[in-house]
């Protein structure tokens, strides 16, 4: 459990999520900002709840720190409800992955041709469908 909760933290959250919300922030869409920074207050709320019972006093920090808005909030995480279930949102999981491993797959090659890491060229991607082809274009900040 405690090596999942260290891959969620380094892997998922700091190399995904805020690598992906690097473009949202920097553009001029509030509303998008807006919905970032909730989803991302959501994650934290429940990984410091999860992370609680084997790092009380630093989650206990982290979590005064977090905006909570809503008057439900309790006023110490030693007293929160431990997470059980997020709603779920069918297909993300699997753009995600199309997405990460496209990601990888174009940064590898870009290292194989001796492209420097910090060049931004001009990538193609061909798609099979319309579907996939939408995802790529809403989500090419991402890339």
């Amino acid at each position: 459990m405690v090596n999942n909760l260290y891959d969620f933290w380094k892997k998922d959250l700091a190399d995904v999520y805020l690598e992906a919300m690097k473009p949202v922030m920097k553009s001029d869409d509030v509303n998008k900002k807006t919905a970032a920074l909730n989803s991302l207050y959501i994650v934290l709320d429940f990984a410091l709840k999860m992370l609680h019972p084997t790092m009380p006093y630093i989650t206990e920090e982290l979590f005064q720190r977090l905006p909570h808005v809503q008057a439900s909030a309790p006023d110490s995480i030693c007293i929160a409800a431990f997470p059980t279930e997020l709603e779920s949102y069918q297909g993300v999981e699997t753009q995600m992955h199309t997405l990460l491993e496209t990601g990888k797959n174009l940064r590898s090659q870009l290292a194989s041709l001796g492209v420097a890491s910090n060049a931004k060229p001009t990538v193609a991607v061909k798609t099979t469908n319309a579907e996939t082809y939408r995802m790529f274009i809403a989500e090419k900040d991402v890339l």
